[in-house]
């Protein structure tokens, strides 16, 4: 749907920070502000008109008051690492996903036992 709304290119997958220009996927807001403007800052997210009711951007046995408790893998149009990544492995546009079952996109995040390492 996004990507069909925009000329295939992929949401960017960057969460409220370092979207290199573009608007990210979510805007996470920060802990201390009220839940009204918390949900303001939430609605300013790529995806957040494609995807109602806003809970589903977070996993119910999550971390309770948070957001979201997704993220898209850097992979998939969010932060490059100073780039240098080899062809197809960093990807900013649906035409160039060539294995679709072989990408992750989205995972769930459990910041008490999220220890992903990529070996390239």
């Amino acid at each position: 749907m996004y990507a069909d709304d925009n000329d295939g290119k992929i949401v960017n997958g960057s969460a409220s920070w370092d979207a290199g220009g573009e608007n990210p996927w979510a805007w996470i807001p920060p802990r201390h502000v009220s839940s009204s403007e918390a949900r303001k800052i939430f609605e300013r997210g790529a995806l957040y008109d494609y995807c109602s009711p806003p809970t589903i951007f977070k996993c119910p046995s999550g971390i309770p008051d948070e957001w979201a408790t997704y993220a898209i893998v850097d992979a998939i149009n969010g932060h490059a690492w100073g780039g240098g990544l080899p062809k197809g492995v960093y990807i900013k546009e649906r035409s160039e996903i060539r294995q679709p079952g072989r990408r992750i996109i989205f995972i769930d995040v459990h910041e008490d036992k999220l220890e992903i390492q990529a070996d390239m």
